[in-house]
């Protein structure tokens, strides 16, 4: 299992625009170094998963 991946600042602040405050981030990353995937949870309870593209 790798490492977890911290979501960066720039980009919580980017989804919290969109989604609203984010309560938690989950690394929802699969094993492989250049995977890029966070579980956000809002307020509210509902979950969106923020990619970034290895690209």
């Amino acid at each position: 299992m790798s490492q977890p991946k911290p979501l960066p600042a720039a980009l919580q602040r980017w989804a919290e625009q969109r989604i609203g405050p984010v309560v938690s981030v989950r690394d929802a990353s699969h094993d492989w170094d250049r995977s890029r995937v966070w579980d956000l949870e809002g307020e509210r309870g509902v979950h969106h998963y923020l990619k970034v593209s290895p690209r």
